[in-house]
């Protein structure tokens, strides 16, 4: 058993009690019976606590947590009350932490002496943990906050479904919170109340809360036989890549679906190959309550040309055991953006390098962005038209509005070709995070910043990674987390033949873009990558 799975719950010694502080600013609500601290109550999560006291009366307390170098302050309760519980966090791995309890009455004056002190002796990084490297740090052009990393890992060129961590680490590379998953996962949302919604590879979706407690669990009612006991199931076939939360609380994800589709193509390289009927798995957008009811579906088969195809589209392995039949995973949906504004929602389609908008009134795609090769009519009439010099997007993730209105994504660049063109070999493809202009009005669309790729780093992320807007700086942060490479350090395509490693880089809005944060996750073990990652403000919301 790792660190973290030790839970610790003790009486902690008060080493203050009340306030010395003469006078009006005085307070009468000390700490009254025993303080209760439990670290790591739900065994995954190491680096958090819950401390548990009353007081003789109704207080708010604030909490401040330090190591000597690194200090956090709790936000103070809601509301004033004598029952107290307060989640930790903050702590960092094999440390001596002070933590201080101070409180206000309910007129707001709050104590210039301490209620209560303790220590905290916090355990190392799980033995797990892939070691963080800084590159490089330019902290007063960075976007302020911590980053959020979800990982998973490679285990003998497969996903290791049994096992994922979430990280949450400082502008040093520093880890100030961890949680330690019992499946593989990816992509991970920031709910409004603090708790995080995460998917797992076993198409399972968990909500946690900071303490690593599961609070709601939803499962794919056709295809998981044997879900958690009190797991939520849906009438669907799978969740997959992404989860929104809809203003009216309801869950927006992917699902799919499969046909049988008539003289289907057999080769994505040879058009004149034979044809054949054949079983293909199209993506549906649903939307459910949290009850697990479905209240809304949109299926790309009924969407988009079922006959266009990319490279990927006639792979059978992702899907592997949700069907009794081996199926081509023929569009590989794998990004929403949903626009509450417009009641519309970006979806990305990996194997067409196609970004959609659709309207989710009345169910009808509005325009289409990509490549226009391979499109027919009457689909093609809802391309943008490129004006100006535009690279087009391959295999892409993350599409996302901008508050510039501008659509910024993650061009993974694989193959950077259609078929049948030959694609591109992994020494002359090459990643970059793009931002296009819309003039949807007019159909038009232009590339307005971007950076990777020729005139810049070059690099190659060929799957999964994001490109995300910070709010504050409006700087670019660039999740290259999909990186691969085989032994000699030659850059591969495919996560299954090599090693996997992650890079996280930091650049200013600006052409050229220049770098100001990067960090590196690069195991000599078992390799690692990250959906997605987050800039948070704090660990708490």
């Amino acid at each position: 058993m790792t660190n973290s799975l030790r839970t610790l719950a003790f009486l902690v010694p008060i080493a203050f009690i009340g306030c010395s502080q003469p006078g009006p600013a005085s307070i009468t609500s000390p700490i009254s019976g025993a303080l209760i601290l439990e670290m790591n109550p739900s065994g995954r999560a190491p680096l958090s606590g819950l401390v548990r006291f009353s007081t003789s009366q109704p207080a708010r307390v604030i909490a401040v947590i330090s190591d000597g170098e690194n200090t956090t302050t709790l936000p103070a309760d809601e509301s004033y009350k004598t029952e107290h519980e307060l989640m930790l966090l903050g702590f960092r791995p094999d440390r001596h932490h002070t933590v201080t309890l101070i409180l206000e009455n309910q007129d707001g004056r709050i104590s210039t002496t301490p209620a209560a002190s303790f220590s905290v002796q916090t355990p190392r990084l799980v033995e797990d943990t892939p070691p963080i490297e800084l590159v490089f740090a330019q902290p007063e052009a960075m976007e302020p906050g911590l980053t959020f990393v979800p990982m998973f890992r490679w285990v003998d060129q497969q996903i290791d479904q049994t096992y994922g961590q979430m990280l949450v680490i400082d502008e040093k590379g520093d880890v100030v919170w961890q949680y330690e998953a019992p499946h593989g996962l990816y992509e991970v949302k920031r709910l409004e109340n603090g708790n995080l919604l995460y998917m797992q590879f076993g198409w399972a979706m968990t909500e946690i809360d900071m303490l690593g407690n599961v609070i709601n669990e939803w499962h794919p009612g056709r295809s998981i036989q044997s879900p958690s006991r009190d797991s939520i199931p849906v009438d669907t076939d799978t969740f997959h890549h992404d989860v929104w939360v809809m203003p009216s609380g309801n869950l927006l994800t992917l699902s799919t679906e499969v046909r049988e589709v008539a003289d289907w193509p057999t080769s994505e390289s040879d058009p004149d190959a034979p044809r054949e009927t054949q079983d293909v798995i199209g993506d549906v957008l649903i939307e459910f309550q949290r009850d697990g009811t479905v209240v809304n579906e949109w299926k790309f088969f009924d969407l988009i040309d079922p006959y266009r195809i990319g490279y990927g589209s006639l792979n059978k392995d992702f899907y592997a055991g949700v069907y009794d039949e081996p199926a081509s995973d023929w569009t590989h949906n794998n990004g929403i953006f949903f626009d509450e504004g417009t009641n519309t929602a970006l979806v990305s389609t990996n194997r067409l390098s196609t970004v959609m908008n659709l309207d989710l009134e009345t169910g009808e795609l509005l325009w289409m962005l990509g490549d226009p090769g391979n499109w027919r009519k009457p689909w093609s009439d809802l391309l943008l038209e490129p004006e100006g010099d535009l690279l087009w997007s391959y295999h892409h993730h993350s599409p996302k509005w901008t508050p510039d209105g501008t659509l910024l994504l993650f061009d993974n660049g694989a193959v950077r070709a259609l078929p049948p063109d030959p694609p591109l070999p992994a020494e002359e493809a090459f990643s970059r995070a793009v931002e296009y202009e819309i003039d949807a009005t007019n159909g038009k669309v232009r590339q307005v910043w971007s950076y990777g790729g020729p005139g810049d780093e070059i690099f190659l992320s060929a799957y999964i990674s994001e490109a995300d807007w910070l709010p504050q700086t409006e700087n670019i942060l660039v999740t290259s987390g999909g990186r691969i490479r085989d032994d000699d350090g030659n850059v591969l395509m495919f996560p299954e033949e090599g090693h996997n490693w992650i890079t996280l880089t930091e650049v200013t809005h600006t052409t050229p873009a220049e770098k100001v944060w990067e960090v590196k996750i690069d195991n000599p073990g078992p390799g690692w990558a990250t959906f997605r990652t987050d800039r948070i403000p704090s660990l708490y919301w």
